[in-house]
């Protein structure tokens, strides 16, 4: 990966400094009221503080919202979070959505642990099992992590190993081509995704029922036919849903595996019966 001049360092530094300030202004008071909805809706503090690695290795304490129960992993100690995690609060559910939880790492962009722009900082704990796997994840640390980057612009979050490598492309795409221009770009990006985001958030607090749920309860009374096809699109989502639940850094040293198998097994013991109860109400007609 090619080194950056202490000038294109510098300039990036003052950049930074210069837009997180004004966003960390723009956005004190929105901090501010979310921390005390945080402190009062549920036991803990209201910020979350993690350490994470930073520029070559150094080890730096990220500073966010509390979106999760308190002591959240004492029992299963580091772990990702999937979709649906039941240690999130109702709260925190909210703040991830609108992204709101992430504003208090502009004090980590202040104090110079991060950048605006960069591979997104990953835990020590987890980061070790990761390069076991993948090598060159060690060679995200030539440049500051960021707040958002290229691949939290244009892909989902890591569900798996294939999601993780392909983030991990994008990420030594930027250390290698990087340039204030293209910061500029993914800032523009990442602003349009937060202004979606809080509409969307906000908007789930007075969410509609999904189409699944509508067609699950009353399509096999209008049209079993349909209701059968309805039931395997389902069973097929709900399978894809469940194939990211929680990853933790396992004993073996494999950087990701399932908590519990349970959950999973039910789901397609109901997918199953769903599916037979659709075809013998196919065959009664």
């Amino acid at each position: 990966m090619k080194e950056r001049s202490v000038w294109s360092r510098g300039l990036k530094r003052i950049f930074d400094f210069v837009i997180s300030l004004i966003a960390f202004v723009v956005f004190l008071p929105v901090i501010a009221i979310c921390a005390i909805a945080v402190r009062v809706s549920s036991r803990g503090p209201a910020f979350f503080c993690q350490q994470r690695l930073g520029h070559r290795g150094r080890v730096f304490t990220l500073i966010k919202l509390r979106t999760m129960v308190a002591d959240a992993e004492r029992e299963t100690g580091p772990v990702w979070s999937g979709a649906d995690d039941p240690r999130v609060t109702k709260l925190g559910r909210f703040l991830r959505d609108t992204h709101f939880d992430e504003l208090p790492q502009l004090l980590n962009v202040l104090k110079g642990d991060m950048s605006l722009v960069g591979p997104r900082p990953e835990r020590p704990e987890i980061a070790v099992g990761i390069e076991q796997r993948i090598p060159l994840f060690s060679q995200r640390l030539d440049v500051l992590p960021g707040v958002t980057g290229l691949a939290q612009a244009r892909l989902p979050p890591d569900c798996d190993e294939a999601g993780l490598q392909r983030k991990l492309a994008h990420d030594l795409f930027y250390i290698k081509y990087g340039s204030l221009g293209m910061d500029f770009s993914i800032l523009l990006a990442t602003a349009m995704q937060f202004v979606s985001s809080i509409v969307r958030g906000i908007s789930s607090l007075w969410s509609l029922p999904t189409r699944q749920r509508v067609e699950l309860e009353f399509l096999p009374l209008i049209n079993p036919d349909a209701a059968h096809d309805t039931f395997l699109s389902n069973g097929a989502e709900s399978d894809r849903l469940h194939k990211s639940p929680h990853f933790q850094l396992a004993p073996s040293g494999q950087w990701f595996a399932p908590l519990s198998g349970e959950s999973d097994d039910k789901d397609k013991a109901g997918s199953e019966a769903v599916r037979a109860k659709s075809k013998m109400q196919t065959a009664g007609r």
